[in-house]
């Protein structure tokens, strides 16, 4: 949830997918990152280690209440607006406990979407209405590049299963046009060399270098 509306309207398949794969990786790299380090540089151009992991934090939350469909609540509108859902990242925000925290929130994010009636009809990500079938891959790409700006900024390992980055990478193949028009997160694609993994082209698709080091 980092730049404007028309993110994912230009994914080519419906098909579901199973989410726990990524939010597990990501959940067993932000578990393992150093308190002292959130203040570390990351590939993201806007954000720092701490503002990577707040900004992984709400848009987790957000995007599993628009796969149980409750985002539009009362209840979850006070929260989101609370934890500053779909701004810049801040890491003063993250809560004392968010290496067990954020583990449980993309846990409940792959939950939500395990559900049949999460891929039915649409959702409102923000404002505006999208097939719910394309915010879930929206969900993937944003947990999944924001998880390995966290690994690269760390220097802790982050893999996906095959199916997982093939997925990302057909999302953003379809998005990156979208994507590279601007906003927080994402920038003009890189290029990569022939042979680059699923993950590596994904990543260069969002604007962000796949050989970058601290």
């Amino acid at each position: 949830m980092s730049s404007g509306g028309d993110r994912g309207q230009c994914c080519v398949t419906d098909e579901p997918f199973d989410l726990h794969p990524a939010a597990a990786a990501v959940a067993t790299l932000v578990a393992a990152v150093r308190g002292d380090a959130l203040g570390d540089r990351t590939p993201c151009r806007d954000y720092l280690l701490g503002d990577e992991l707040d900004h992984l934090s709400s848009l987790t939350y957000a995007f599993a209440a628009m796969g149980d469909k409750t985002f539009d609540t009362p209840a979850a509108q006070a929260r989101l607006q609370r934890e500053g859902a779909g701004t810049v990242g801040r890491r003063e925000r993250l809560p004392a406990d968010w290496r067990d925290d954020l583990p449980r929130r993309l846990h409940a994010l792959a939950e939500a979407w395990a559900a049949p009636s999460a891929w039915e009809g649409t959702t409102s990500p923000g404002g505006f209405t999208m097939p719910a079938a394309q915010c879930a891959r929206v969900a993937l790409g944003e947990i999944c590049v924001h998880g390995w700006d966290v690994a690269r900024a760390t220097g802790l390992p982050f893999e996906l299963d095959p199916a997982t980055a093939a997925v990302l990478r057909a999302y953003f193949e379809d998005a990156a046009p979208v994507l590279s028009t601007g906003g927080a997160g994402f920038d003009p694609p890189v290029t990569v060399p022939a042979g680059a993994s699923d993950l590596e082209v994904a990543v260069a698709l969002s604007g962000r270098d796949p050989a970058w080091t601290p």
